[in-house]
């Protein structure tokens, strides 16, 4: 029933794809961008392989190691035997442009996740989000902003076949990137969708927070912001938002070798990012926190905080200065290799379920591609 549930909602994510193509070509000119859902192009599977994707996602994020949990080639296959994949390529040189992830979960007391503590909730979310570094150099604009909107077009369309439907999008609480690119994203959407009245749109709000805390009472990892786009039609009012500015003392903004993990986590960045946030919403907290979960999730606790609607200092467009928070804990990536091998494992554990192919591909394509297996 749920795949084939993600299966339609996929048809549905390929079709709006294909609208985004038309649309990104009319205003580029580059005729050689295209859109689409991985899982249901199989002569794509044969060019681009989830090794290319995995590589993809390793060269091009060198940034905060928080702010993107990058998956390995495991992870990525896993992910595209159950969710959609959005994949910008360009067409005549094979190269991805840019990728993201359409996540389903229904939360039930079977299926319960601390990170979304919401009993009841029927949820799509956006993950996993990358595009190409070399993309403005080579006059590939906004492919980010177009996969956003391609998610919150169907999602707008989807509500209709579900109405009870959430659609949201969790982020890093200094990965002011993200956050303006999805509101920017979610209005661009509600104008396209909303013609006739162009001050309607969809709100992005934050509608709660979570933070994870070890046994030995460090956090985990920085505070998450849970920003849920709004998939009913809002006048959108033009106001200030209040600004946000993250105090951090001088000795612990920057990471380095020289410093341990602990001292970092401990007396550095993450306690102070989590302060500023309770800061903002714990003078009126009987009012603003609604939902105060603790979970306990392996050897640690994580604590969700969903928000009011209706007395919610994080509601309007967040106005962010992180005071350089985000700087000097980059990651590094992989060796190809490593990839490499991770991959030639799949392929043999393929090739043994499923029975050996004329072309490595082949195996691939069975087993992934939607069209044939759904």
């Amino acid at each position: 029933m749920k795949d084939n549930m993600i299966y339609q909602f996929a048809s549905v994510l390929d079709k709006e794809c294909e609208k985004a193509t038309v649309e990104y070509q009319q205003v580029t000119n580059n005729k050689n961008v295209a859109f689409c859902v991985y899982q249901m192009h199989n002569d794509l599977i044969r060019r681009i392989s989830p090794l290319d994707i995995a590589k993809f996602y390793n060269v091009n994020w060198k940034g905060n190691i928080d702010f993107i949990h990058i998956p390995d080639c495991s992870r990525i296959i896993k992910d595209l035997y159950h969710y959609p994949l959005i994949i910008a390529v360009d067409t005549e040189k094979n190269e991805v442009l840019g990728t993201a992830t359409i996540k389903y979960e229904e939360i039930t007391p079977n299926n319960y996740s601390p990170f979304f503590a919401e009993l009841g909730s029927k949820k799509f979310e956006i993950t996993g989000i990358m595009t190409n570094k070399n993309n403005v150099n080579y006059g590939y604009r906004g492919i980010g902003s177009k996969i956003y909107e391609i998610a919150i077009g169907t999602a707008y369309e989807w509500k209709n076949r579900m109405p009870d439907m959430r659609f949201t999008c969790e982020v890093d609480c200094r990965n002011v990137n993200s956050i303006h690119a999805l509101h920017s994203a979610a209005a661009k959407a509600g104008r396209n969708i909303f013609k006739s009245d162009p001050e309607m749109g969809f709100l992005t709000p934050v509608i709660a927070y979570y933070y994870t805390i070890k046994p030995n009472g460090d956090l985990y990892e920085s505070t998450i912001l849970v920003i849920e786009v709004k998939l009913e039609p809002h006048k959108i009012v033009k106001a200030q938002a209040p600004l946000i500015e993250y105090n951090v003392d001088e000795r612990f903004k920057k990471y380095s070798d020289k410093m341990t993990e602990a001292e970092y986590v401990t007396n550095g960045v993450y306690p102070c990012l989590l302060k500023t946030i309770k800061e903002i919403v714990e003078p009126n907290s009987n009012k603003t926190v609604i939902k105060n979960v603790a979970h306990d999730l392996d050897d640690s606790v994580v604590y969700y905080n969903m928000l009011n609607p209706e007395k919610n200092p994080l509601e309007r467009f967040l106005n962010i200065n992180t005071k350089g928070t985000e700087l000097n804990k980059n990651r590094r990536p992989y060796d190809d290799s490593y990839l490499e091998k991770q991959y030639a494992l799949f392929l043999a554990e393929v090739e043994q379920k499923i029975g050996a192919y004329d072309e490595p591909s082949g195996a691939l394509v069975k087993n992934i591609g939607w069209r044939k297996t759904r």
